[in-house]
């Protein structure tokens, strides 16, 4: 299932974004996370993403406004080297995210950062601890 959440202005955000996050313990980024991003057809998609301190995720989508087409996909993640960048196993979604301070921000289907009226939209808030 190939999922269209569709970016009216995806330019590179300056990579000095304040919002980078550089975790100082290895756990302090496991919680749920949860937001409503946008979609390219229908009112949106609230979106939640469960991070383990194991590296396995649970990632739920439903569609706003729609009957049918939610889903949930679990699997495996990586970190990057670093540990402010996460790269899901998941085909067919983004799945680019990067760890911020209380949040986790979808990038591009490149791993990039979503840039122009939309990028605020694809902050997920974190919502609780593992």
């Amino acid at each position: 299932m190939l999922l269209a959440t569709g970016c009216l202005d995806c330019r590179k955000a300056d990579s000095t974004d304040a919002s980078i996050h550089d975790p100082k313990n290895g756990s302090d980024w496991a919680g749920v996370y949860s937001g409503e991003i946008p979609s390219a057809s229908g009112t949106g998609i609230d979106v939640t993403i469960t991070l383990n301190a194991d590296s396995t995720y649970v990632l739920r989508y439903r569609y706003l406004g729609r009957a049918e087409g939610d889903f949930t996909v679990a699997g495996k993640f990586s970190r990057s080297e670093g540990g402010t960048r996460i790269l899901l196993d998941a085909k067919g979604i983004p799945p680019h995210y990067r760890i911020g301070k209380g949040a986790l921000i979808q990038l591009d289907m490149n791993g990039e950062a979503i840039s122009g009226k939309l990028a605020d939209a694809y902050v997920l808030g974190k919502r609780g601890n593992l």
